[in-house]
């Protein structure tokens, strides 16, 4: 719906430029009195929810990703995904907040709507201080009362002025305030040509128009627009992420992964033989080398402790010549 004519600012123009001025002067339950002001809640509603996704789609395209690690192609998506379906979540409930802050204040102050659907004067009382305009709430099916409730509403109708006849107009529906009552309606008339005759013949408006295709949307023709509000009258949400972007700015140093495997006692088992084969071929080598090594320092360290003794014999032999002398 916020695509087509049927919320542009010209199709509305049309519309009210073939209604009297004064829509007083139609009957309280002649449709003619709301269908401009449904049209223009309408446009602020595609309006207003049309910022709502463009916030939420801000928020999600500026929100850093931030980790210690490079996350594995699995957890980038999985987390994008999660941070999506978050802001998805967010931005309908935003926008339901807003609209019931406004329609709680409305409704809690009892303004008085100018089209005279909610409350209706019956009585005139003045004094020395001036006067008072009494008012009752409106009634409507059900025995609601627009004093009580904001959400009462009726069929909307077209009165014949001739006849006096009252024509249902499909989905549609009048109530205490137009914003309450296009709430509670359906776009079904906007999707059955037949409806959009009768439109057109009410309100003297002489441009054709299409009616929605039930293929171009994926709510059903009487879905009312509070649900849809609850939507943000999106039909469709897209999502482009694309890994190898983040890898190459996140631009890792290093790159590493572990394996982790449940116990195996084959593994365990060849694992040990293995270290006990390369074992034995290190020590075949090594062994020869130590024990040369430690031959050669034992040698060394005999020769090391031999003590050298002094001759004395040619000195006895000398004193033996000098006494014979």
């Amino acid at each position: 719906i916020c695509s087509s004519e049927f919320i542009s600012e010209d199709w509305r123009i049309g519309i009210a430029n073939g209604l009297v001025s004064n829509l007083s002067i139609y009957s309280q339950k002649d449709y003619r009195r709301f269908i401009s002001a449904h049209i223009q809640y309408l446009q602020g509603l595609c309006r207003l929810s049309q910022q709502s996704v463009n916030n939420a789609v801000n928020e999600s395209l500026t929100s850093l990703l931030v980790t210690t690690e490079l996350l594995s192609e699995q957890n980038f998506y999985n987390h994008l995904n999660n941070s999506i379906e978050q802001s998805k979540s967010n931005a309908p409930i935003l926008f339901s907040r807003l609209l019931f802050i406004t329609r709680t204040v409305n409704h809690g102050n009892a303004f008085i709507s100018t089209y005279g659907s909610n409350f209706e004067y019956i009585s005139l009382m003045t004094t020395n201080k001036g006067g008072y305009a009494y008012t009752e709430g409106m009634i409507y099916d059900n025995e609601c009362s627009c004093g009580l409730y904001s959400n009462c509403t009726t069929q909307a109708t077209f009165v014949d002025e001739n006849s006096l006849e009252m024509v249902p107009v499909k989905g549609l529906k009048m109530g205490c305030t137009p914003s309450e009552s296009c709430r509670l309606s359906t776009l079904e008339c906007f999707y059955d040509q037949s409806c959009l005759n009768l439109i057109q013949k009410y309100t003297n408006y002489h441009n054709s128009s299409t009616p929605l295709s039930t293929n171009s949307s994926r709510f059903p023709e009487n879905t009312k627009i509070d649900e849809l509000i609850k939507n943000l009258f999106n039909e469709q949400w897209f999502n482009q992420s694309n890994y190898s972007s983040y890898y190459e700015q996140c631009s890792p140093l290093l790159c590493s992964y572990t394996n982790i495997e449940r116990f195996n006692i084959l593994y365990t088992i060849t694992l040990f033989l293995g270290l006990q084969g390369g074992l034995a071929i290190v020590l075949k080598w090594i062994c020869p080398k130590l024990v040369r090594i430690v031959s050669t320092i034992n040698r060394y360290r005999k020769r090391q402790r031999t003590s050298i003794h002094p001759d004395n014999s040619l000195e006895n032999d000398w004193r033996w010549l000098k006494e014979e002398m």
